[in-house]
């Protein structure tokens, strides 16, 4: 399956995590609220328009700060829930907590298949693929995003049901 692949919330991490997965080959984008320009040579993959980044994406990585943010990345300011007409998987790279992340499943359509995927390795880590992900999901669901795991990450450690991996 072809991913078309967003990454939300490139900062320190997301930023790198973006670049392994280009550098891969993997069809990928990434979103942030700063101005694509700011990001170098990843500049022509970025966007701060979140109607554009959602356009055709069928996998999307967030990698936002905290809560609040996922909501609104989700739901409220940018809602990609909404905006991503063809949205197949979540993968959530961001450290939340698992009362949090387990209650995603009842406010993300079911047509979307989540994946917890908290990550180890620091900037790093990022910098150089070399990513810790704890996934939480479903076994066929990691297989189908192994490509892209792999791409960013060393090691991949299933922990069991979605809201395992945090």
């Amino acid at each position: 399956m072809e991913h078309v692949i967003g990454v939300a919330g490139c900062g320190r991490m997301g930023a790198p995590m973006l670049a392994c997965l280009r550098d891969a080959d993997l069809n990928a984008r990434g979103f942030d609220i700063r101005p694509p320009e700011s990001y170098g040579t990843l500049a022509p993959a970025m966007t701060d328009d979140a109607q554009a980044f959602c356009q055709g994406m069928t996998t999307l990585v967030t990698v936002v700060r905290d809560a609040d943010q996922t909501d609104a990345l989700l739901f409220d300011d940018q809602n990609l829930i909404e905006r991503a007409l063809d949205l197949e998987f979540i993968v959530i790279c961001s450290t939340l907590s698992p009362a949090y992340v387990r209650g995603l499943r009842s406010r993300v359509p079911d047509r979307i298949r989540l994946v917890d995927a908290p990550m180890s390795g620091a900037v790093v880590g990022a910098d150089t693929g070399q990513l810790n992900f704890m996934l939480g999901g479903e076994p066929q669901d990691h297989a189908a995003l192994a490509p892209l795991l792999d791409a960013m990450g060393c090691a991949v450690i299933p922990r069991g049901p979605f809201g395992s991996g945090a």
